[in-house]
């Protein structure tokens, strides 16, 4: 006796085949029509053939770095294994790549090193940025306007071996740069919302020089690592 099939049970055939073109999916046969010239499985595999591709160009757009260390053809052929090995769970093509750093390790640190760069890029890309409406500029802080001090909450971080790097949103944009050990770990020390006199505080304790610390912490309101945000607005 045939089965019938709601709507959303044949998508998620299609999508299951789409996706898994390798495992038997018998059952589509009752729910496809043959219209000729073109056979079911050759339409199915046509599909399939286009989500493959589709999952490779979305790689090689998630990681130029890692493309432009192996080339074109090879990064086609490590992201054609890494699809095969972890394929998709999901209908994003977003999640696809959140492996992909971790796989590369198996190749070598500087291919993990990229990939985890890109991949922080991808996250800093996909987070809101702060309300500016608060957000004190330099005049602003140089006439004595109260403020506290906070993190752009858009930033991601990636330890390498000899570097840190950090990705994060500005004005709609993606910047990436990287820390010294010592300015990263000054970084996490500031608190989620921290007031002038807390921040001297910090810089006594940490023993650095006090020079170099304002021409950071300059460097970092302007290019929007941290914010100065009005205290009677927090």
């Amino acid at each position: 006796m045939k089965k019938n099939f709601g709507l959303g049970e044949i998508q998620r055939m299609i999508l299951g085949a789409i996706k898994n073109p390798d495992q038997p999916h018998a059952e589509l046969s009752s729910v496809i029509c043959e219209k000729p010239p073109i056979t079911s499985q050759q339409r199915l595999r046509i599909y399939q053939e286009a989500y493959k591709n589709r999952m490779l160009e979305s790689l090689r757009d998630d990681f130029p770095r890692v493309e432009k260390i192996l080339g074109s053809d090879e990064f086609d052929k490590n992201a054609a294994m890494y699809l095969e090995s972890h394929p998709s769970r999901y209908a994003s093509l977003a999640e696809a790549s959140q492996h992909f750093p971790q796989w590369m390790k198996e190749s070598s640190d500087e291919l993990y090193e990229a990939a985890s760069v890109d991949w922080i890029e991808i996250l800093a890309s996909h987070q809101v940025e702060v309300d500016r409406q608060n957000v004190l500029g330099p005049q602003e802080i140089g006439m004595g306007i109260p403020f506290v001090i906070i993190k752009n909450a858009t930033l991601f971080s990636f330890i390498g071996k000899t570097d840190i790097f950090v990705s994060y949103r500005s004005w709609g944009e993606i910047r990436s740069r990287q820390m010294r050990p010592e300015e990263f770990h000054f970084f996490q020390m500031i608190s989620g919302r921290m007031e002038v006199e807390e921040l001297a505080k910090l810089v006594e304790s940490l023993r650095m020089d006090e020079g170099q610390l304002q021409n950071l912490f300059s460097n970092w309101v302007r290019d929007e690592v941290i914010y100065c945000k009005r205290r009677d607005e927090c």
